[in-house]
């Protein structure tokens, strides 16, 4: 049993151990459907915007276009996983549902720098496909460099990231590993 103290200073013994891949691939899967219901409603909006007030006819640069990527999607999305962690919960509502946490390597509660890195390190590909498509759009998908740079990213780092999870004994990501965290299931309080 892994002593750890909550963040209204009760001493409590928690039963912790590494969490499966399953179950932290099942409480992505739970976020996504949270993350998937607020892009519909911010793309609804987006759109609306678009007809009223431009008819349609809004042509925007590529740091535009990136901007608006990063600031109505990545940002918030992000966000959305960094309050969870910090939260007295230390996880979303999918790793809630799961029964998993996030904690530092040594099982104490995460530090804020920490979920931050985390979670910054975890969605560079999510940014990165924003980026490749603005580009690639802005270039009519002809090569360069950067796109091949960015479409490495958007699609390789997740693949790097699921890899480390599967091979690793403990489960952790190419993320859980550079911020110093872990994912661990929650078990039975024992007090």
């Amino acid at each position: 049993d892994i002593v750890i103290y909550t963040t209204i200073g009760i001493r409590s013994c928690v039963r912790m151990r590494d969490a499966n891949f399953l179950k932290r691939i099942g409480a992505f899967m739970i976020d996504y459907l949270i993350i998937f219901g607020y892009i519909l409603v911010t793309a609804g909006i987006g759109v609306t915007i678009w007809l009223v007030l431009f008819g349609g006819r809004l042509t925007l640069s590529e740091l535009e276009q990136n901007s608006i990527g990063f600031f109505v999607m990545v940002l918030p999305v992000t966000l959305y996983f960094i309050c969870s962690e910090i939260s007295k919960y230390s996880g979303t509502i999918g790793k809630r549902k799961c029964k998993i946490m996030v904690v530092s390597n040594d099982y104490h509660k995460a530090t804020v720098s920490q979920i931050i890195i985390r979670n910054s390190i975890k969605f560079i590909p999510w940014q990165c496909a924003h980026m490749m498509i603005y580009r690639g759009m802005a270039l009519n998908w002809e090569s360069s460099p950067m796109l091949f740079f960015l479409m490495f990213c958007a699609f390789f780092l997740p693949v790097f990231y699921i890899g480390s999870m599967l091979i690793r004994k403990d489960g952790r990501s190419i993320y859980d590993l550079l911020a110093r965290t872990r994912v661990v299931e929650i078990g039975m309080k024992t007090e």
